[in-house]
């Protein structure tokens, strides 16, 4: 099977910059508003970055799915492009992608919420209580502070639930199990949107604001945001 092919994704046009924008395939592929919105809050923010159109999938599904000799063609693949451009940081909404660019191709890389937070970001003073979701390899990399404040920079206010933070409680769509046993995947999120107490939940992940979306019964009076969604001002 060819998996470079099946996985190749272009990532947008090339813009002169400094830090490398990587949206990762699932935003790129399901979520083009969020593409959009964190193209846009990075530009709003004084971030000088740009994009590789041939970049391809970081290989984190490969590696998942244990096709390792896979995953290492494809890292050769991008290694080859990264150093090709320069590249010394990269930027990502995708906590998979952030956690193999970090750790198993060596490129300082950081979750986009530590970027926006650390920038000229800008407050507003909008009104609303959410429920912020931690996504399990933010808080297990310590990326837990930087979403809450950029949140309460936006004028929300946080209704924590008991499992949050480094004790955060896995959506379910994780470590394969979505694909490999979705009724159990289910049910794990399930009950972690009845732990989020707020009716408005915000996550910075997309695997977890697609599954937890895609879980959700609209009949509780609850909604699934897109960290995005709630930060980008239109």
């Amino acid at each position: 099977m060819d998996f470079k092919g099946l996985l190749t994704k272009a990532v947008g046009a090339v813009k002169r910059g400094r830090v490398l924008y990587y949206p990762g395939c699932l935003t790129q592929g399901c979520l083009p508003k969020a593409f959009q919105n964190y193209k846009s809050l990075l530009h709003d923010a004084g971030i000088d970055y740009f994009m590789i159109p041939e970049l391809s999938c970081c290989g984190s599904p490969l590696l998942g799915a244990g096709y390792k000799e896979a995953f290492e063609e494809q890292k050769n693949l991008n290694m080859r492009l990264l150093k090709k451009h320069g590249v010394s940081k990269i930027v990502s909404n995708c906590p998979h992608c952030v956690r193999v660019f970090k750790d198993l191709y060596g490129v300082e890389t950081e979750h986009i919420s530590k970027t926006l937070d650390s920038s000229g970001f800008k407050p507003t003073r909008d009104h609303g209580e959410f429920s912020y979701h931690d996504p399990c390899l933010l808080a297990k990399s310590g990326v837990i502070a930087e979403p809450r404040s950029l949140l309460k920079k936006r004028g929300f206010t946080i209704k924590e639930p008991f499992h949050c933070k480094e004790r955060t409680f896995c959506c379910g769509a994780g470590g394969g199990l979505k694909q490999n046993n979705p009724e159990l995947a289910s049910k794990i999120a399930s009950a972690r949107i009845k732990q989020l107490r707020a009716a408005g939940i915000v996550t910075s992940c997309p695997y977890c604001y697609l599954h937890l979306k895609e879980n959700l019964n609209p009949s509780i009076g609850k909604h699934v945001f897109e960290m995005s969604e709630v930060l980008f001002d239109e």
